[in-house]
């Protein structure tokens, strides 16, 4: 078994600039860590009159993408830190890039940057933390 550590991983954001219909992405910087989203369907209730056996029914019903978050070595000067606050105060529909170190390379189509936080603790590097409502997993 080959167990791979998260050194190495890059995440982008895509944007459309102008009238372009396709995505130019640019490289966040500083990113500590990564959760990507956790995909699920909805459980939609089909049980009726003549269920077997007295048990529920259920079938899959739509897709909920989920969120993403990650942590970033906050820099107030840093090229990040502007695009990131540009994508909350636009609430533009961006594309998210994770290029994961074992060579998986995933691109989500995000709904918009829900939170920008900010984390301050004593004796750590302070953080700013966005999470972003997925819409799809871009084709």
């Amino acid at each position: 078994m080959a167990f791979s550590i998260g050194r190495g991983t890059k995440v982008s954001v895509g944007r459309k600039v102008g009238a372009a219909t396709t995505f130019t992405f640019t490289q966040l910087n500083g990113v500590t860590s990564i959760e990507l989203p956790e995909v699920a369907a909805d459980e939609v209730e089909v049980t009726h009159f003549n269920s077997p056996a007295n048990y529920r029914e259920y079938i899959s019903g739509l897709v909920d993408a989920g969120e993403v978050t990650f942590e970033i070595n906050y820099d107030h000067e840093s090229a990040t830190d502007t695009v990131l606050t540009e994508i909350y105060e636009s609430k533009e529909s961006i594309q998210l890039k994770f290029e994961i170190i074992n060579g998986e390379t995933q691109i989500w189509n995000a709904g918009f940057l829900k939170a920008y936080n900010l984390v301050v603790s004593d004796g750590e590097v302070i953080q700013k933390n966005p999470t972003f409502r997925i819409n799809s997993l871009a084709e």
